[in-house]
């Protein structure tokens, strides 16, 4: 039970305790997930390792649970546990993935970087990852594989300006950028196209009478068939 000391002070370090061992299990029983899914000398592990990642998530919303009910501004993206609030949503978003509840996992990304840090690079991989290939949404791919890029140029940008290699890889690379642009474009079109079909369906530019007319007077045999 925490205890109060001078100005809070214990209370706040208990706490973050806590906090701390929780995520020490939690990234424990992530760490035996990873390797249990690769462990051929366990078929039911095999079978059952979705369900496994679901279970870690859960604990992960239990963790995020505690500190919603027992911090005052946990709701808050500028708190002294802001970092650990990250990480277990960044954690969660994981499993969803992992456990192919893709939905999900753009959720947790889209709160972390809608509500507490808006260059989390892990979160908007893992988006990107997710409505490429789960989702097909090569438009919101490419929207994100962008924002990457910006972002990488941004933090480097002192190194780039001096024509140095920047300290650390691009998070994407540039030909991603280019296969999401090829899957993009005929995308595109094939939607304009349709959407013409569509307009010419709805208001179909047929002749006048009078451009008829003439197309029939145009034929040699016009005055005979008139006749």
């Amino acid at each position: 039970t925490a205890a109060y000391g001078v100005g809070g002070c214990r209370l706040q370090i208990n706490f973050i305790s806590q906090i701390n061992f929780v995520m020490i299990s939690l990234f424990s029983l992530c760490l035996f997930l990873y390797l249990g899914k690769f462990c051929v000398l366990d078929p039911f592990f095999q079978q059952s390792w979705n369900w496994q990642y679901l279970e870690a998530a859960s604990a992960f919303t239990e963790a995020l649970d505690y500190i919603e009910n027992h911090s005052d501004d946990a709701d808050s993206p500028e708190t002294s546990l802001t970092k650990q609030i990250v990480t277990l949503i960044n954690n969660r978003s994981a499993m969803y993935e992992k456990g192919d509840l893709p939905e999900l996992a753009v959720e947790d990304c889209n709160k972390i970087l809608e509500v507490y840090d808006l260059t989390h690079t892990k979160a908007r991989q893992r988006k990107l990852r997710i409505v490429e290939n789960k989702f097909q949404d090569y438009y919101e791919a490419l929207v994100q594989c962008c924002a990457l890029q910006l972002q990488y140029m941004q933090q480097h940008k002192d190194q780039l300006r001096l024509g140095l290699p920047p300290s650390a890889p691009p998070p994407v690379q540039q030909d991603k950028l280019e296969e999401l642009v090829q899957k993009l474009v005929p995308e595109q079109l094939d939607e304009y196209d349709k959407k013409i079909i569509e307009r010419i369906k709805e208001n179909p530019q047929l002749p006048s009478d009078y451009t008829l007319s003439q197309l029939l007077k145009s034929y040699t045999g016009y005055d005979g068939w008139m006749a």
